[in-house]
């Protein structure tokens, strides 16, 4: 990486060739790529942000970026620079593409595009496929989002998470036989759009069209593309207001391998407002939250209680939690706190397959959590007389199956009136069913 530092106003612009590896330009269909001003140095603002057109030069405010404990010199800048340059191949004409529906999807596009292109150099995307998205997801259509804009949320990241897994499982499911091509073809499409309409604008339904294409008849979970993201709770931008407490549990992903046993426990509170016509969250800081563990036959596996905090909200450690003799099984964890008098519940659902081989980039699992159809309780085992098309049962545990197929396959769960449809993409899926 080259650094051109001026000295005089403290800009630092910004080389990078070996990006032109990791952010393939014909992943984003770019018209051209600007140059990229990047202030380090925080007592010398430029009097100008964003990008310049008559230039083809953008500039990026001030950063202040936070190595982690053993990465390399340089890491953060380096990722910064690649996010921000993603987000440049979306220029077109003398703007950028639009989307009118929330801020969510704008973030997701480059975020997606610098997985898909780290994942080559060995940075393991395929975990937020595996045991990221269904798991982020299950805390509910007014937890994930909420809000069109980034800044009136408690905190981006789940939102951003959230919004970039998805586009990544569209991508594993609907391109797992053409080297996940997927969002290539959505990036030409939406390319295509501007340049027969002239209007960088995308809609809501312009866009749900544009995946319908690309994905050329293929469904997902069931259903088309545009028809399952709209569906999301990360589409959520209009949320009601309230508060809120959720409880997510984390793997973590390695290149050789994600262990199927959470190595962290996520819980927030947050309070969402509408004083005007903009939204307004705040993180509820100080509350005791309970965290408490089922297992599938309903018996207490663990308790302990957590303060809530603002900023990222509150990590726990799982041994913290969880005892070490605890067996392989799916479980439920319930987080519960009082707001000014008003209880709050969150429920979520985890696996420990510690006897499992780790989940990789190739995996033919689905491990399937059963629970009943409001979330709130596991299912110990399968209900007789269902049965299952497309996929063939390889294990059981208390709790969950473990159905191998093959990558982009639908797998279908029946019995009486009852159907649902979980797609298989090509690594592995941590994925609840709710029965009747």
């Amino acid at each position: 990486m080259v650094l051109n530092r001026d000295l005089g106003t403290g800009e630092v612009q910004i080389l990078a060739d070996h990006f032109q590896s990791r952010v393939p330009e014909d992943f984003f269909q770019c018209e051209n790529i600007p140059a990229v001003h990047q202030v380090v140095d925080p007592e010398s603002m430029p009097t100008e942000w964003g990008w310049n057109a008559k230039t083809n030069t953008v500039f990026l405010n001030a950063n202040i970026l936070v190595q982690v404990p053993g990465q390399s010199p340089y890491t953060k800048l380096d990722e910064s620079y690649q996010h921000e340059t993603a987000h440049l191949f979306y220029d077109v004409g003398d703007t950028a593409i639009h989307f009118t529906f929330g801020q969510w999807i704008w973030e997701a596009h480059a975020l997606a595009g610098q997985a898909l292109a780290n994942q080559d150099a060995g940075v393991p995307a395929f975990g937020a496929v595996a045991t990221a998205y269904d798991t982020q997801s299950n805390i509910g259509y007014e937890l994930v989002n909420g809000v069109p804009r980034d800044g009136e949320k408690w905190n981006r990241t789940i939102v951003d998470g959230n919004a970039t897994q998805a586009l990544l499982l569209l991508t594993d499911v609907l391109s797992a036989g053409s080297d996940r091509d997927f969002l290539k073809r959505v990036n030409a499409l939406i390319l295509s759009h501007y340049r027969s309409t002239g209007s960088p604008e995308i809609s809501a339904e312009t866009y749900g069209a544009i995946l319908n294409e690309a994905a050329a008849g293929r469904k997902i979970d069931g259903q088309s593309p545009g028809a399952w993201l709209f569906a999301q709770p990360v589409a959520n931008s209009t949320g009601k207001t309230g508060e809120y407490l959720a409880v997510v549990p984390q793997y973590s992903a390695a290149w050789y391998g994600t262990e199927l046993f959470p190595t962290r426990f996520w819980s927030f509170a947050f309070r969402r407002e509408k004083p005007g016509q903009d939204y307004r969250e705040t993180a509820l800081e100080g509350l005791d939250m309970t965290l408490t563990v089922y297992d599938a036959a309903g018996e207490m596996a663990g308790q302990t209680t957590v303060r809530s905090a603002g900023g990222i909200g509150t990590e726990l450690d799982s041994w913290k939690l969880l005892p070490r003799d605890i067996k392989d099984s799916a479980y439920l964890v319930r987080a519960e706190a009082n707001a000014g008098g008003k209880p709050l519940v969150g429920y979520n659902y985890f696996v420990i397959m510690r006897q499992a081989p780790k989940v990789t980039i190739e995996d033919d699992r689905m491990i399937v959590v059963l629970m009943n159809n409001t979330g709130t309780a596991l299912v110990p085992t399968l209900p007789q007389g269902m049965t299952i098309t497309g996929g063939k049962i390889s294990q059981t545990l208390p709790g969950l199956l473990v159905v191998t197929a093959a990558p982009g396959t639908s797998v279908s769960f029946q019995f009486g009136n009852f159907q649902t449809v979980i797609s298989k993409p090509r690594t592995a899926r941590v994925v609840p069913l709710r029965l009747p």
